[in-house]
């Protein structure tokens, strides 16, 4: 039986093609910061 509880993709595509970006674009559409870390989270520098 396979457990679909959690979804789970690859990104396998040469460097500075821009994955990190595409990645923080969706973490920021879903309420996350783009440096990582949780929803509540606050990174100051």
């Amino acid at each position: 039986m396979i457990n679909k509880k959690y979804q789970i993709f690859h990104i396998f595509i040469e460097n500075g093609t821009g994955k990190s970006t595409i990645l923080e674009a969706i973490a920021v559409k879903y309420g996350f910061n783009p440096e990582g870390g949780s929803i509540c989270l606050d990174h100051m520098y």
